[in-house]
């Protein structure tokens, strides 16, 4: 079951995220955040379809290729607040969706990406309620 944001996208249920059952590190939580990657040859917007600390399936703008390099800016739940991946890798690619490996991110955006997976990852069960959308506007600052 799919609950609705205030602006009208499905927010995904987190009662049953990925994990190493299917072959994964790590848990996969889903969160229906905005991102813009680019590589050599692409660049492009999406949504973060999963999120965990390892990396993300996107879907976007472009078809990218297995091995590709990416730059990232991911969007968070405090607008205006955008998380820097300055390394990552496209693991799969499926038509415009894509997973990707996160490899390098400097220090201080690596602990703010922490807080934000740990705050999904407790508030997960809130998310999938109704009313949902609220608790998206309630986040801490920086995430």
């Amino acid at each position: 079951m799919h609950q609705h944001t205030p602006e009208g996208e499905p927010a995904a249920s987190c009662a049953e995220p990925t994990d190493g059952a299917h072959g994964r590190r790590f848990v996969r939580y889903p969160v229906g955040l905005p991102c813009e990657f680019s590589s050599d040859h692409y660049s492009g917007k999406g949504k973060l379809i999963d999120l965990s600390t390892g990396g993300c399936k996107v879907e976007g703008t472009s078809r990218l290729t297995v091995g590709e390099y990416l730059s990232m800016v991911l969007q968070t739940l405090a607008p205006g607040h955008p998380l820097a991946v300055h390394l990552a890798v496209v693991r799969w690619a499926s038509g415009n969706a894509f997973g990707v490996e996160f490899i390098r991110m400097e220090p201080a955006q690596q602990a703010r990406f922490r807080l934000l997976v740990d705050y999904i990852e407790k508030d997960c069960a809130v998310l999938a309620k109704p009313g949902a959308g609220a608790a998206l506007k309630r986040s801490p600052d920086g995430l």
